[in-house]
C-alpha cells in the first residue's frame, strides 16, 4: 500500500482569516488513517459527515487561548505573576465528561456535537477561521474518502505535531494503493 503517498502539513506562517485553522483537514486525516472503522463509516454513510466535522473538531481541537497576567495573583493555590502566560486549551471543554458522556471517545451518531465543544473559541471571541476549517473538514471528507477510501500513515514515518496557540500537525505522510482491483 505505498504506491502512492501525500505529505501534507500546514507552515508555520499560514494564515486564513488571521488564524491557522486550516490544519483541522491534516487532523482529520491523521485520524481516519489510524482508524478505518471511522472512515468506512463516513464512506458507507456520507449523510454522516456535518457531524463527523464538529465530533473530529470537538476531540482534536486545534485552538488554545494564550493570556498575559497581568499582576501577581493565584488561582486555585495556584501563583501566577506579572508577564507570565498562560495557556488554555479550548478542546478540554469538549472532553469535560459533565458536558460529554464518553468524552474520549469519537462518535460520529453523537447528537448535536456543536453544542459540545468550544474548539474555536466562542461568542465575540470565536476565531475568524473556524469557518474556514470547518468547511475545509468538510470538503476533505466529502472528496477525498469516495476518491481514495483506503490509506494509512507512510509506513516508516511519524507524524510531527507541535503545540502553542494553534496545535499543529507539522507533517504527515500519507499512503495508498493506486490498484483498483
Amino acid at each position: 500500500m505505498v504506491d502512492a503517498e501525500a505529505g501534507c502539513g500546514v507552515p508555520e506562517g499560514g494564515v486564513a482569516g488571521g488564524c491557522r485553522e486550516p490544519g483541522q483537514p491534516i487532523t482529520g486525516a491523521r485520524f481516519l488513517a489510524l482508524n478505518p472503522g471511522h472512515r468506512q463509516q463516513l464512506i458507507d454513510d456520507p449523510a454522516l459527515v456535518p457531524n463527523a466535522v464538529e465530533e473530529l473538531i470537538r476531540r482534536h481541537g486545534l485552538v488554545n487561548t494564550a493570556r498575559l497576567i497581568t499582576q501577581d495573583t493565584e488561582f486555585q493555590g495556584m501563583r501566577l505573576k506579572e508577564e507570565e502566560q498562560i495557556l488554555v486549551p479550548n478542546h478540554l471543554y469538549g472532553l469535560d465528561e459533565r458536558q460529554v458522556d464518553n468524552p474520549l471517545v469519537v462518535d460520529f451518531t453523537r447528537p448535536h456535537p456543536e453544542q459540545h465543544h468550544a474548539a474555536f473559541g466562542n461568542g465575540p471571541h470565536r476565531r475568524p477561521g473556524s469557518f474556514l476549517a470547518k468547511l475545509e473538514l468538510t470538503v476533505f471528507l466529502q472528496e477525498w474518502l469516495p476518491r481514495i477510501p483506503d490509506f494509512v500513515i507512510k509506513p516508516g514515518t511519524t507524524p510531527r505535531t507541535a503545540s502553542g496557540s494553534v496545535n499543529t500537525v507539522h507533517e504527515l505522510h500519507l499512503a495508498w494503493d493506486t490498484d483498483p482491483r
